[in-house]
């Protein structure tokens, strides 16, 4: 690989890079072939399976050339790799390192927003599915209590949609979000933040719903938050 290439030029019979995500089983498989969801154990396998790959690859290519999505170390229950060791995030879009670049990308922001004191000042409600609420309660919420920011209250809903074994923030329903929304306590009145991968670039839910739509007839403040800049977006809201 060319060092002054920060992609890398090299390859293995083609391919740049390869992402392993667990399959996604909906409730609706009716006389489709029987496949089993990723266990627990299953899951930690494949992290001590792909390791030994990535050893092979940096080896004879530079790079990891293959890389976990980031389902697999929350159901396992195993840290993150270093950062470093995802040459890049070329997977980031399969969701292969999203969680330990966002939370090394707050923390800076946490840092920097302290030393001017533009910290944020409003605690905030998060709807998001199952596994994402893992990864802000395991991974956020630590970095958060200790730059001593409002506190951030997380709610995993159930996808009623596609079911519960369908666990990623990007594919739950503006329906299942407006069930979780309204089931709020009316009081205190909440700023309640969603994913952006909820929405498709036409800003509308699986299930056509638009952010208004799915706010309707709550007291509660609705809101589209950032990834990457979501310190920023948050200490922005008043």
């Amino acid at each position: 690989m060319d060092d002054d290439d920060d992609e890398g030029s090299a390859s293995c019979g083609g391919v740049r890079s390869l992402a392993i995500v667990p399959v996604g089983l909906s409730a609706h498989r009716e006389g489709l072939t029987q496949l089993e969801p990723v266990s627990d154990e299953l899951a930690a396998a494949t992290i001590d399976q792909v390791a030994a790959w990535q050893i092979i690859a940096r080896e004879k290519l530079g790079y990891g050339l293959v890389y976990l999505s980031d389902e697999f170390f929350l159901q396992a229950g195993r840290p993150f790799p270093n950062t470093k060791l995802y040459d890049g995030f070329w997977q980031v879009d399969s969701a292969a390192g999203l969680t330990p670049r966002l939370r090394e990308t707050w923390q800076e922001a946490l840092e920097w927003r302290a030393e001017d004191d533009e910290l944020p000042r409003i605690p905030l409600t998060v709807l998001t599915s199952h596994l994402a609420a893992k990864a802000w309660t395991r991974e956020f919420t630590p970095i958060l209590e200790a730059a001593g920011v409002p506190a951030v209250e997380v709610i995993g809903i159930d996808n009623t949609f596609y079911g519960n074994t369908v666990t990623v923030a990007g594919l739950m329903t503006g329906g299942d979000l407006r069930r979780g929304l309204l089931a709020l306590p009316n009081e205190p009145r909440r700023d309640v933040v969603l994913s952006p991968r909820v929405f498709n670039n036409d800003s509308l839910t699986l299930d056509g719903l638009t952010l208004e739509e799915l706010g309707a007839d709550s007291p509660h403040r609705l809101h589209v938050g950032e990834e990457e800049g979501f310190v920023d977006f948050w200490a922005e809201l008043s």
